[in-house]
């Protein structure tokens, strides 16, 4: 027998036993004191994020393992998630005259900004558009900025545009 255990004496099998507990109330077992509940069903609004987010996660993945250099907007134009390839455009440390200021892409380059930014405003906006291309010169990079199609019909869709970020030759 282990140091720390000992025999059970009579007083205590008195006391483990039903007369031993005279004058104690007994609890009930578990089963009897929570009556089961039915698990709530969230409603569809309330998973709406969850889905939406879980699709955006998805994209972005997979972006990750194509290899491509992509900065996922949302509704606003805002910056959603860029992925880690787009270091290799981005900051100073890459070079090319692109940072991301208040999750927005921003060009050194005015001229190309201001496309970058009335391309972006533009299918953000709601209006028909296509995919726009522009293209910095000084830098040697081509943003492809492309509308995510149905995401103003789809409400488990947080995205409404990419910008994918190439070298240009």
């Amino acid at each position: 027998m282990a140091s720390w255990a000992r025999e059970m004496t009579p007083e205590d099998a008195d006391m483990t036993s039903r007369g031993g507990m005279q004058g104690r109330p007994r609890a009930a077992p578990i089963a009897r004191r929570h009556a089961p509940v039915a698990p709530a069903v969230p409603s569809e609004d309330a998973l709406l994020p969850v889905i939406a987010g879980a699709r955006a996660r998805g994209m972005a993945d997979a972006f990750e393992s194509l290899g491509v250099a992509a900065v996922m907007l949302d509704r606003a134009g805002m910056a959603l998630h860029a992925s880690s390839h787009t270091a290799r455009f981005v900051g100073s440390a890459a070079g090319k005259g692109l940072t991301m200021a208040a999750n927005t892409l921003i060009c050194a380059n005015p001229v190309a900004n201001r496309a970058l930014q009335a391309a972006v405003a533009e299918i953000v906006g709601g209006e028909e558009a296509g995919n726009r291309r522009i293209i910095d010169a000084e830098s040697g990079v081509a943003m492809i900025v492309k509308p995510v199609p149905g995401a103003e019909s789809d409400r488990y869709q947080l995205l409404k545009a990419l910008i994918i970020l190439e070298t240009f030759v």
